[in-house]
């Protein structure tokens, strides 16, 4: 039975919205800000006019985000900055909230297929900006994008392993469309990793490693785990390139620089915050967090009040006080490392719920692209706090494609499959069964 919609415009807005909000993800951050709160609104106001909270109460997914989230907002009320906690955790995760409008009007393939396609003009878009800005400066690796949230290249890496799982895996009834949507994903995931590659928002390059580190990873894992035949046909021509270009390339010498791990100064000051960091928030913060951004003031009086042994070991920590360069090790900061468990087994339990339905035929292409996507970021937010900011908003959009489909497999009524006499060649069905007429 179809559906039944007692305010369609409700939804066909919020529809139009989030196409929207997916757009400006590479355009600008004060689009996206809006347009997000604008969806969410939609979201809620249909959840309430249709009635579809009904529907995601019954959505496994939908109580696998919603759950670490409703957790993290009560304990915020008993983190270090009281009443103002709740406030501080809404917007610092305000696009986590995102799943709730994405379930509620991204309903179909056609959906998810048009709502990836918006991303990719996004992401081409910003790719072309920043190219033709190269080019009228002169300068080779000068890539800017439409807006600078500091992590473009974040974005870049989630939508070229997005395009490329796409690109191996469309299919569509249409030969023309499947060209079509061949093509654009053939060139979105090449503007991605040229956008990766040159792309200079901080003169030292750091940004670019943990991108490019991310990478690496997701296509290692789509290959290995989905093409394989991919990664040996993609192995031959980037050993010769590399030979090529040689080893002394400013590209070469950038990827180099991520195991350096004793004179970099970035590794250093990272391998630092992390070991002062993980017994700080032991120490403070192992219920509950600070409350507010950049524990500076927090971090400092606990670093001074240990013994010069450990001030020695890391004292690169102090150079970054409060901003620990790790999403995972940020949240624990602040808002405590409980709320940091709950939220990965959430993320444990969709990445799993995604996996054990991934031989559906109709929406295999969608998680095995949320399943590389989501293991590349894994390793890419280890590197910076960008996990729950604008960097992180592609990665959660093509993780919360892999989550639609049919939640529940069909199937006949237990009779219907397992009546070996069937009463004059047919059977009409009740709610309660069978009702065969009466000898």
């Amino acid at each position: 039975m179809a559906e039944t919609v007692r305010f369609p415009g409700v939804r066909t807005a919020g529809l139009f919205f989030f196409m929207v909000f997916a757009f400006t993800v590479f355009v600008s951050k004060a689009a996206v800000n809006i347009s997000s709160g604008v969806v969410l609104l939609f979201a809620l106001i249909d959840m309430v006019l249709n009635g579809t909270y009904r529907e995601m109460g019954k959505n496994r997914f939908f109580w696998a985000f919603l759950i670490p989230l409703a957790i993290g907002l009560t304990l915020s009320l008993f983190s270090d900055a009281g009443l103002k906690g709740p406030g501080f955790f809404l917007e610092r995760f305000r696009f986590f909230f995102v799943f709730i409008p994405f379930l509620i009007f991204i309903r179909n393939k056609n959906h998810l297929l048009c709502l990836y396609l918006v991303l990719c003009a996004s992401g081409c878009s910003a790719a072309l900006y920043g190219f033709f800005n190269a080019d009228k400066t002169g300068s080779s690796l000068l890539f800017e994008g439409l807006h600078i949230v500091g992590r473009n290249s974040d974005l870049f890496t989630s939508l070229g392993l997005m395009s490329c799982v796409f690109l191996f895996h469309i299919d569509a009834k249409s030969v023309h469309l499947k060209y079509f949507l061949r093509v654009s994903m053939f060139i979105t995931a090449g503007f991605s990793v040229a956008s990766i590659i040159f792309i200079n928002q901080l003169s030292l390059f750091v940004v670019q490693r943990g991108a490019l580190l991310g990478l690496c990873t997701g296509f290692f894992f789509y290959t290995l785990f989905f093409n394989r035949k991919i990664l040996l046909i993609i192995m031959i021509p980037l050993a010769i390139g590399i030979q090529h270009v040689g080893f002394d390339h400013p590209l070469i010498q950038r990827i180099k620089t991520i195991g350096d791990l004793e004179t970099h100064t970035s590794n250093v000051q990272r391998l630092h915050l992390l070991g002062a960091g993980i017994p700080y928030v032991i120490d403070r913060h192992l219920l509950t967090g600070t409350g507010s951004k950049k524990p500076d003031k927090d971090f400092s009086d606990f670093f001074t009040k240990k013994d010069k042994g450990f001030q020695t070991r890391y004292s690169q920590a102090m150079e970054n006080s409060g901003n620990f360069h790790n999403s995972y090790l940020q949240m624990a900061a602040e808002n405590g490392a409980l709320f940091l468990l709950i939220y990965l087994s959430g993320m444990f339990c969709v990445f799993f719920m995604i996996t054990r339905n991934l031989e559906d035929p109709d929406w295999r292409m969608f998680r095995i692209g949320a399943l590389t996507v989501t293991t590349a970021a894994s390793v890419t937010y280890f590197f910076h706090g960008e996990l729950y900011r604008y960097g992180g908003l592609l990665f959660y959009l093509v993780l919360l494609g892999g989550c639609l489909g049919n939640q529940e497999q069909k199937s006949l009524p237990s009779d219907e499959a397992f009546d070996p006499h069937p009463v004059g060649g047919s059977t009409l069905y009740s709610s309660n069964g069978p009702v065969h007429p009466a000898s």
